[in-house]
């Protein structure tokens, strides 16, 4: 079979505006692939030091790559370690039961051997550097056709498709048929307007009216003026996600929202207290599907009297009302968004690492094993 897959460099953004023009693909996607090709990794996310952004073009299918040549283990975004050993780590300390415990101290262990294993030495498939990446609809012909590809030029490495959805039969059969196995990612909500109690209902309308009375108001952003707004958004989610949270998450600079707005990837809206942002949201549209990207707010406010997460929650649910799609609500929170009807399922990356040496499959297997066996042992509505 000829191989038509093309991998485009840091720097060659003109060169993959060019090629992706002529095959076709989305401009809006394109235009920021080519915009992240041209910046370090570190530009976009402070704490992704040390990886590399390339390209992978199909066809009509381009797909972002993140290389880690492992020694990366800062952001859960970039790194197997970081998400599998250090971010699950400390989620599991919001469990308060004995098998959580134990789970913890299998991890630990199983961290440091995987280490030595290079665990992180990975390629990151349709990693867009966002904690949500948009779908990539791959048939088994193209997994096999990306499978050969990325093997021939990245020998060493593990391969990793991010974001295989429990209701993408269709793509999990792809990669399962085709070599690959997929380990449980983190659990994650659903949304569906006709779905709802009648009490969801009650409590979604609520929220909306909690934020009109509390005197702050939610204006949409626009790609244009966004300029005047990123540093504050980049404030907003560092003081949410770094510092209140965890160093794990990716540490979003001004020049990523810029860009990521700027170029119309994903549209923003901000919560305003008189003309102060106090909070935001980036949302986008996949197919049939409203993406709650990033949300930041100020975590010292009064959440009662200023109601600033859920106006926005209410805010990305009435996208999904106003444009009869489904509301993806991304993970954490559970509790929350259960009460105002979503629903919770798994979501997957496909593991690629066949054409590695034994003992350097040997940790993604144990983790196979072990993070679907949890997935479903633990009571993921809890996190």
């Amino acid at each position: 079979m000829t191989d038509d897959l093309l991998i485009f460099e840091a720097g060659e953004g003109a060169r993959l505006r060019a090629t992706g023009t002529s095959r076709g693909v989305d401009p809006i996607r394109l235009e920021y692939l080519c915009r992240i090709l041209e910046l370090d990794p570190d530009k976009l996310a402070r704490n992704t030091t040390g990886v590399h952004f390339k390209v992978c073009l199909m066809g009509a299918l381009a797909l972002p790559l993140v290389i880690n040549p492992g020694n990366v283990s800062s952001c859960y975004l970039v790194s197997s370690e970081a998400h599998y050993v250090k971010y699950c780590r400390e989620e599991l300390r919001k469990f308060d039961s004995w098998d959580a415990t134990l789970f913890s101290a299998f991890i630990a262990i199983f961290g440091a051997i995987a280490r030595l294993l290079s665990f992180n030495r990975t390629v990151f498939i349709n990693n867009w550097l966002l904690s949500t990446s948009p779908r990539a609809e791959l048939s088994r012909e193209l997994v096999q056709r990306l499978t050969g590809g990325l093997v021939r030029r990245f020998g060493d490495y593990a391969l990793v498709f991010k974001a295989v959805g429990e209701g993408d039969h269709g793509m999990r059969e792809a990669f399962t048929s085709s070599g690959w196995q997929l380990v449980a990612h983190r659990p994650v909500h659903w949304w569906e307007p006709e779905r709802r109690s009648g009490k969801q209902r009650r409590t979604l309308a609520r929220d909306w009216r909690s934020l009109e009375a509390s005197g702050l108001r939610i204006e949409t952003a626009a790609p244009t003026e966004i300029a005047g707004h990123v540093a504050r958004f980049a404030e907003l989610y560092r003081a949410l996600y770094i510092d209140k949270h965890s160093s794990l998450n990716p540490w979003y600079t001004s020049e990523f929202f810029q860009i990521v707005i700027g170029c119309g990837l994903c549209q923003a809206a901000h919560v305003l207290q008189g003309e102060t942002s106090v909070g935001f949201q980036t949302t986008f549209v996949d197919g049939d599907v409203v993406v709650l990207s990033v949300v930041g707010f100020d975590p010292k406010l009064d959440r009662r009297r200023y109601p600033v997460y859920r106006g926005l929650m209410a805010h990305g649910m009435r996208l999904g009302l106003s444009s009869r799609r489904k509301v993806f609500l991304s993970t954490g929170a559970a509790s929350f968004k259960l009460n105002r009807g979503s629903y919770e399922s798994i979501e997957h990356e496909a593991i690629h690492v066949a054409h590695l040496p034994v003992h350097r499959r040997l940790p993604w297997n144990i983790a196979t094993l072990a993070y679907n066996s949890a997935a479903q042992a633990l009571d993921t509505t809890r996190l």
